[in-house]
Protein backbone atom coordinates (compact mmCIF):
# COMPACT_ATOMS: atom_id res chain seq x y z
CA UNK A 1 0.00 0.00 0.00
CA UNK A 2 1.22 3.47 -0.78
CA UNK A 3 0.15 6.91 0.37
CA UNK A 4 -2.14 7.44 -2.63
CA UNK A 5 -4.10 4.27 -1.80
CA UNK A 6 -4.33 5.23 1.86
CA UNK A 7 -5.64 8.71 1.05
CA UNK A 8 -8.13 7.40 -1.50
CA UNK A 9 -9.32 4.77 0.98
CA UNK A 10 -9.98 7.54 3.49
CA UNK A 11 -12.02 9.42 0.91
CA UNK A 12 -14.06 6.31 0.10
CA UNK A 13 -14.59 5.55 3.78
CA UNK A 14 -15.97 9.03 4.39
CA UNK A 15 -18.01 9.21 1.18
CA UNK A 16 -19.63 5.77 1.36
CA UNK A 17 -19.53 4.90 5.06
CA UNK A 18 -17.70 1.64 4.39
CA UNK A 19 -15.17 0.01 6.69
CA UNK A 20 -11.49 0.81 6.30
CA UNK A 21 -10.61 -2.69 5.00
CA UNK A 22 -13.35 -2.40 2.35
CA UNK A 23 -12.19 1.10 1.46
CA UNK A 24 -8.63 -0.20 1.04
CA UNK A 25 -9.83 -2.95 -1.31
CA UNK A 26 -11.71 -0.42 -3.41
CA UNK A 27 -8.88 2.13 -3.42
CA UNK A 28 -6.38 -0.55 -4.44
CA UNK A 29 -8.65 -1.63 -7.29
CA UNK A 30 -8.95 1.97 -8.49
CA UNK A 31 -5.19 2.54 -8.24
CA UNK A 32 -4.50 -0.66 -10.22
CA UNK A 33 -7.12 0.35 -12.81
CA UNK A 34 -9.21 -2.78 -12.27
CA UNK A 35 -12.44 -3.02 -14.23
CA UNK A 36 -14.40 -4.56 -11.37
CA UNK A 37 -14.24 -6.03 -7.86
CA UNK A 38 -16.20 -9.13 -6.86
CA UNK A 39 -17.89 -8.76 -3.48
CA UNK A 40 -20.94 -9.72 -1.45
CA UNK A 41 -20.47 -6.66 0.78
CA UNK A 42 -23.53 -4.41 0.59
CA UNK A 43 -21.51 -1.30 1.34
CA UNK A 44 -19.11 -1.93 -1.50
CA UNK A 45 -21.94 -2.80 -3.85
CA UNK A 46 -23.45 0.65 -3.18
CA UNK A 47 -20.18 2.54 -3.73
CA UNK A 48 -20.09 4.42 -7.02
CA UNK A 49 -16.53 4.69 -8.34
CA UNK A 50 -14.73 4.09 -11.62
CA UNK A 51 -14.41 0.45 -10.52
CA UNK A 52 -17.63 -1.51 -10.82
CA UNK A 53 -18.55 -3.77 -7.91
CA UNK A 54 -20.28 -7.04 -8.78
CA UNK A 55 -21.64 -10.00 -6.89
CA UNK A 56 -19.61 -13.13 -7.64
CA UNK A 57 -22.78 -14.83 -8.91
CA UNK A 58 -23.08 -12.09 -11.58
CA UNK A 59 -19.65 -12.80 -13.06
CA UNK A 60 -19.53 -15.42 -15.82
CA UNK A 61 -16.91 -18.10 -15.35
CA UNK A 62 -13.75 -17.35 -17.27
CA UNK A 63 -14.33 -13.59 -17.37
CA UNK A 64 -11.68 -12.67 -14.80
CA UNK A 65 -8.82 -10.71 -16.34
CA UNK A 66 -5.37 -12.28 -16.09
CA UNK A 67 -3.85 -9.12 -14.68
CA UNK A 68 -4.42 -5.40 -14.28
CA UNK A 69 -6.74 -3.77 -16.76
CA UNK A 70 -5.18 -2.38 -19.93
CA UNK A 71 -7.36 0.70 -20.55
Amino acid sequence: MDEAIALLAGEFRNAYGITLPDALVLATAVRLEADWVATEDRGLLRAKTVVVTKRPSDIPLGSAPAGPSRR
